[in-house]
This record gives C-alpha cells, structure tokens and sequence, in this order.
C-alpha cells in the first residue's frame, strides 16, 4: 500500500488488491486508494508481488482471506481464470482477466476484463464520440488491442482495420472482431474516423519508428486519434496528430475508466473519478 494514503486496517477493513510480478509499475493502489479515502469506506488497497508458480495458491489466499476483489495485471491476466469459478465470456474471448470479484449472490469468485469497457467509457466522457456507422483502425495486436476490438463490435461500428506487424497475432485479433473486422493497410487507415494506438510506441523509454506508430500522411483534420499509452500523458503521436487539426485524447481515460469499471464490481460503490483522476496525474507528474 502506498505510504501517501495512510489508510487505517482494521479487523473490519474490506481488503482489495493488484497482482502481478513484478508490481512496482501498477498504477493500482493510488487509483483505487484514492477513491477509497475520497468515499470514506472501510477498505483498503494493497500490491501483491505473486510469481507466477504461487498464482493458484495465491488465489487459495483470497478465499480464505476473503479479500473483496482483485486488479490483475501481466504476467497473470492469461493464467488466472483457471483458478475461478466463473469467467466472463469476453474474458473467454480474450483469454485475458484484468479484475477478480465476489459475485454476492452466488458467492463465486469471479473473473472479467474491463479494458475494452474503459476504452469506450473513455472515449465517450472525453470527446462524447459516438461509435455508431465508424470505420476504426486499430495499430497493435496484443492484448489490449484484442480488447479494445471486441469492444469496438459491440458498439456497432460499420468496420474494425488492425494493422499489426506479427501476421499470426493480427489473424487472431481479426478473428476476435467477426466479420466486421479486417486486416489493415498503412493506406488504408487514412479512411478512418478514429485511429487508435494499441501499442506501447510513443511510451517512455521507448523510440520505436522515432516515437511515432504511422507515418504523418495517414492523419486527416477529421479525425479522433487516440493513444492510449498514458506515460507521457500526450505522446508525440497526439503532438503531430493535433498540429495536423485531430482532435486527440491520451491512455489515461482508459486506464481510469477500467479501473472504474472494476471497483464497482469491488465495491459496489460509483467511484469519485476525479478523485482517481487527481491521484494519477499527482503519480505520473511526480
């Protein structure tokens, strides 16, 4: 737990956590905390560095600790839903589980992604931008660019372009889409209405291709570009996007609105997003 927040653990004190290995990155605990401190309820968020041989016994601990829910983050997201009692099926789709929660009702231990949701609740809140009939290219096929793809298909886009250098990688994502999503091409990205970086170039400490994904020419002044790397919170992507008249939005709405999405499923409480706004800006300024 961060030493910033100075949460009080008592007997009482519901316990939440991030697991992963290593930890160090997770921005977790200041998000969470904060909306915990901003709500005054009684829970606290810990970080917990679980190698990937103790990630069963791991999750052995959280039923009998009865700890309230958990973020998942690399190297477990892939391996963590053999240890639970259900999975969602977008979970399934992805093969990816980013937040563990009691279902009350059920008394399950259960597990969902929320990075495909927190991609759309972003990019509505920040540019209320309305998916509805838009050509969406995506750059990337890793995990999150598979979830924001799935998410994309629900949101009844007209067409899904990934465009990914690994072509076994790109098969699968393309395949997670269905029939409105297709292969990519550097050329055919300048039609869309959003393009979206599901990459980590542009991230700091990174210099792939000169910190920028796709060549300059690909951006039209109407188009949404979004990045969602958030370190550095606007990328050279979104600096040439916005002199070419984009509008742009960065990582960090994702990143808060999955998390968002999780400590509901936690907590049962709507969380302060301001308040976890302020925490991550306050971290990542620091």
């Amino acid at each position: 737990m961060q030493d910033d927040f100075r949460l009080p653990i008592s007997a009482t004190t519901k316990l939440l956590g991030v697991v992963g290995d290593p930890i160090s990155h997770s921005l977790s605990p200041e998000i969470h905390n904060a909306a915990i401190l901003e709500l005054g309820i009684d829970y606290a968020f810990l970080a917990f560095r679980v190698p990937s041989a103790s990630l069963g016994r791991a999750i052995e601990g959280v039923r009998g600790l009865g700890i309230r829910g958990l973020s998942v983050t690399m190297p477990h997201k892939a391996d963590i839903g053999q240890y639970l009692d259900s999975v969602s099926e977008d979970a399934k789709a992805l093969n990816s589980v980013n937040a563990v929660y009691w279902d009350e009702t059920t008394a399950r231990l259960c597990g969902t992604s929320t990075d495909g949701v927190g991609f759309i609740d972003g990019l509505k809140s920040e540019c209320s931008f309305d998916f509805k009939g838009k050509v969406v290219g995506v750059i990337g096929a890793g995990g999150a660019a598979r979830s924001i793809v799935l998410a994309l298909v629900h949101q009844e886009v007209e067409e899904v372009q990934v465009l990914g250098r690994s072509q076994s990688k790109l098969e699968q994502t393309v395949a997670i889409g269905g029939d409105r999503c297709v292969a990519a091409t550097v050329e055919s990205l300048r039609d869309c209405d959003l393009i979206v970086n599901a990459t980590p170039v542009g991230m700091s400490g990174r210099n792939d291709f000169g910190g920028l994904p796709v060549p300059t020419w690909v951006l039209r002044e109407e188009m949404l570009v979004c990045d969602i790397v958030y370190t550095p919170l606007v990328t050279e992507l979104m600096k040439v996007a916005a002199a070419k008249g984009c509008r742009t939005v960065g990582g960090l709405p994702m990143l808060l609105h999955q998390a968002a999405h999780a400590f509901r499923l936690f907590t049962g409480f709507d969380p302060p997003y301001e308040a976890m706004r302020r925490a991550v800006r306050a971290r990542l300024n620091g």
